[in-house]
């Protein structure tokens, strides 16, 4: 809050993020949540049609840029991506790639379990302490996805009943409900309508662009994503008591 040339920050997750998909990778869930970054900061802007033809132009330079020098792991994740996004569209989740089809399993088996409970875990969930079970919905069978170690533990693939996932998002439903999947779209959306207000573009860019590319395995990093989540919506209601 204290930088003084806070729009600095942009460029700065940028190289990030290109020197983790050059030196690591980065998954097909994050490469989809960034387009759809891209795509809405495109629409919440207040730019002008020059500059929304360069704002085009940039990310697209960019994006070849990056590819360019991933690692082959990125690009395997990018066209798994691809692959995924025309697959779900087609409605044949049995032909998504292996990765991102677990991601879509956990989220519709983490819908379909929280449709079994009653109003109130409906609306809250069951918590984080919670897991999805697949022993009634058996979607991992029906979608022709067998599980190993790699996957997840023994124990879970034995029990069908998985306590850590690939990712926070397919959880959401079953650990928050209703108002946890509203919750997270409120938060993330809020974050980047900051792009309309030129003081705090660099957040609006910055913040949501961390949150999607570590809201993935593991929940190490969620108390630096809820720090970040506090600062937008301190922001976005102008409450300087919070920000201090």
């Amino acid at each position: 809050m204290k930088f003084k040339n806070k729009k600095i920050l942009i460029p700065f997750h940028i190289l990030v993020f290109i020197l983790k998909s050059q030196f690591t990778y980065t998954s097909s869930l994050n490469i989809i949540l960034l387009v759809i970054s891209a795509l809405t900061l495109f629409f919440l802007s207040n730019f002008n049609i020059a500059r929304k033809f360069i704002f085009i132009l940039l990310i697209s330079l960019l994006s070849i840029l990056v590819y360019n020098y991933s690692s082959p792991l990125t690009k395997f994740k990018v066209f798994q991506a691809q692959e995924a996004i025309a697959k779900i569209i087609e409605g044949d989740v049995t032909m998504v790639p292996k990765s991102p089809r677990v991601r879509v399993l956990e989220f519709m088996i983490s819908f379909n379990n929280l449709k079994e409970e009653n109003i109130i875990v409906v609306l809250v969930g069951k918590g984080f302490g919670s897991y999805i079970d697949d022993n009634r919905t058996q979607y991992f069978k029906k979608f022709k996805t067998p599980l190993n170690d790699d996957d997840y533990s023994k124990e879970e693939v034995d029990s069908l009943k998985f306590k850590k996932g690939h990712g926070g998002i397919p959880y959401i439903p079953i650990k928050m409900g209703i108002f946890g999947m509203i919750l997270f779209v409120s938060i993330f959306t809020t974050g980047l309508t900051l792009i309309r207000n030129k003081e705090f573009s660099w957040l609006a860019i910055g913040a949501p662009f961390y949150i999607v590319t570590t809201f993935s395995f593991g929940l190490k990093n969620f108390i630096f994503v809820g720090i970040l989540v506090g600062i937008i919506l301190a922001l976005r209601f102008r409450n300087n008591q919070l920000i201090s």
